[in-house]
């Protein structure tokens, strides 16, 4: 009969993982892009679980990160004057909007003016 192989020491399964500074950074970019945990951890090759324990912060924040970042460039260049900007301002926060009124009044009196 055969000896049963020897038990390995240490821990079973993988290595544990350690985020790098580019792996933040991915992880930052990917949440900001609109993906979602599961195709973010696929793409480093760890379980959800894992990215959330290792990454959670950069999960919550990188989107509002961005966010900000963004809103700050649109406040300088409302600040500097920059008139689409302050249109888009207007626009999108305090409910401005352009209106085109077409008037076919003419249009109508001279096909009442045929019907008679």
């Amino acid at each position: 009969m055969a000896k049963p192989a020897p038990k390995k020491k240490g821990k079973p399964g993988r290595p544990p993982h350690e985020p790098t500074d580019k792996d933040k950074l991915l992880v930052q970019s990917l949440k900001v892009c609109g993906y979602t945990d599961e195709s973010i951890a696929a793409a480093l090759g760890i379980s959800a679980d894992t990215l959330v324990k290792k990454y959670g912060d950069k999960l919550a924040n990188g989107k509002a990160r961005l966010d900000g970042e963004v809103v700050g460039h649109l406040i300088d260049k409302i600040r500097k004057g920059d008139t689409a900007s302050i249109l888009f301002y207007l626009k999108t926060r305090c409910g401005w909007s352009e209106t085109n009124i077409v008037k076919t009044v003419k249009a109508h009196e001279d096909a009442l003016d045929e019907l008679e």
